[in-house]
């Protein structure tokens, strides 16, 4: 049993800030500049490794893009936007 009272491994605490994308980004508004809303977090581009193990060790997923668009209908509908639907933002 873990210290946290149940059948589950506690969560790691990596350093830094643990941010639940789900919860603190995805649909949350975009301001612009001038803090006029242009619009919400629809997806975000993630660098992790794909069809690898991960290790415990290995380094925090880094968003490298905050993906906004057009995209009511297929959460609504189902399926999968045209990716000409999203606007792509990155840091620079």
């Amino acid at each position: 049993m873990t210290s946290s009272g149940n059948d589950f491994p506690d969560a790691p605490c990596p350093s830094g800030r643990l941010i639940d994308a789900r919860l603190h980004l995805l649909d949350r508004q975009l301001f612009d500049a001038d803090d006029a809303p242009v619009g919400i977090v629809d997806d975000l581009d993630v660098d992790i490794p794909v069809d690898v193990d991960v290790a415990a060790s290995a380094p925090a997923p880094l968003v490298t893009g905050i993906l906004t668009g057009q995209v009511l209908a297929t959460r609504i509908f189902g399926g999968r936007p045209p990716a000409r639907s999203y606007k792509r933002f990155r840091g620079g």
